[in-house]
């Protein structure tokens, strides 16, 4: 009955996707609709990431612009992501795969990255955050990456909140100035006065 399937759809299509996310992903579009297709879809580029990340990837691409495709991509971005201080480096092919995804699909996977994004590898997020659309971007990861940067140099971080768009770029300084008068107070202080 439709209240079973909706229940069990998110496991069931998650170890599917494992073998054939492709068939898994159409089953979920023929047989679920709303928030039930939305998880399922979630669960399937779960699964699919945890075999093969840039087929995944490739899935989520082809998708088309939807909350679906946001959870999807949210999916992948664990699995391709760093974790909290990793040190893991963001591959270029990664970059470019958020580069290429709708506004929602990159504030999702943003919502889920930012912090380990930001601990393991902040510049490279540093480069793509400069470089996007910052309409596309959630606040809080100027203000995160902005942090994260001032505890390692704050100079760098600052001289990188200026080069932002106006609408982020008072916001992202102000924090990084924050996160430097916390760490070093009278140095920090200095350079306001400078």
């Amino acid at each position: 009955d439709g209240q079973t399937r909706n229940r069990l759809s998110v496991s069931f299509v998650e170890a599917w996707a494992k073998q054939d996310a492709g068939s898994a992903l159409a089953w979920c579009e023929e047989n679920l609709s709303g928030s039930n297709f939305t998880r399922a879809v979630g669960g399937v580029l779960k699964g699919a990431a945890e075999k093969d990340i840039a087929g995944a990837a490739a899935l989520v691409g082809a998708m088309k612009p939807s909350h679906a495709r946001a959870e999807a991509a949210a999916a992948v971005a664990d699995k391709w992501f760093p974790r909290l201080s990793s040190n893991t480096i963001v591959k270029p092919e990664t970059m470019a795969w958020l580069a290429s995804l709708d506004a929602e699909s990159v504030k999702r996977v943003l919502d889920r990255a930012q912090w380990g994004w930001s601990t393991s590898d902040p510049k490279s997020m540093a480069a793509f955050l400069a470089g996007s659309n910052s309409e596309q971007i959630p606040a809080s990861a100027y203000s995160i990456l902005a942090r994260e940067m001032a505890r390692k140099n704050p100079p760098e971080a600052l001289e990188w909140a200026s080069r932002l768009p106006e609408s982020r770029s008072l916001d992202a300084g102000a924090e990084a100035f924050a996160e430097w008068r916390i760490s070093q107070s009278d140095t920090a202080m200095k350079w306001l006065n400078d």
